[in-house]
């Protein structure tokens, strides 16, 4: 029956719950939330196919903007030279109390100089920022598009977007994702490797990416 239907999709009970206890105080859904700003880092890591999951060892220096290296340690800060290392979990960095990553720091990683006994959240255009123009979405975004190229080898359109929502979101393309996806990585002006890595780079900026429901 129609009610029987309805009810299987969960919608009315949604509703209905939703009109009760908009604030969700009688726990009847998981509340939305954003990943952890490691969290995130090891996703992108994941889904760009460059994380390493070697465990253990000793703390990982990441690279320093030459700047900061400059002006705050004087030269005494010295990369790790394992450039695979560079890519472990962010567990194992090894981060200064004075220094924090800053992809880390704009996504509310604990602050080192005090104690945290619970993580805040906050959403601020330094984020949007960081996602669409820092070195870190740069590099993953190119090695998610070099992925896909791997593992779509004849360069289908189709199969390139249904396996980039599948590694990114967990799910496929929706009925109107996937035509618009064809539109983009057909343009024919520039590179396709680069309209690949622009469209990879979109995927990674999408609520769905950073929340989980």
């Amino acid at each position: 029956s129609q009610d029987a239907g309805s009810r299987s999709t969960g919608e009315p009970v949604a509703n209905a719950a939703q009109l009760v206890d908009a604030d969700n105080e009688l726990l009847w859904r998981a509340n939305r939330r954003r990943l952890e700003a490691d969290v995130v880092r090891d996703s992108l890591l994941a889904v760009a196919g460059n994380l390493n999951r070697s465990m253990g060892g000793p703390g990982v220096r990441l690279p320093l903007p030459p700047e900061l290296a400059r002006l705050q340690y004087k030269g005494t800060w010295q990369a790790d030279p394992d450039v695979s290392r560079h890519q472990q979990r962010t567990i194992y960095l090894f981060v200064k109390r004075n220094n924090r990553p800053p992809f880390l720091e704009a996504f509310d990683a604990p602050d080192t100089t005090v104690s945290c006994g619970r993580r805040t959240e906050s959403s601020h255009a330094g984020q949007a920022l960081m996602l669409f123009n820092s070195p870190l979405l740069d590099r993953q975004a190119r090695a998610f598009a070099a992925r896909l190229t791997l593992e779509v080898p004849d360069r289908s359109r189709t199969l390139i977007i249904e396996r980039a929502y599948r590694l990114a979101l967990s799910r496929s393309p929706g009925q109107d994702e996937l035509p618009t996806g064809r539109e983009f990585l057909d343009n024919p002006q520039g590179l396709f490797s680069e309209r690949l890595a622009d469209f990879c780079l979109v995927l990674f900026n999408l609520d769905e990416f950073l929340y989980v429901e």
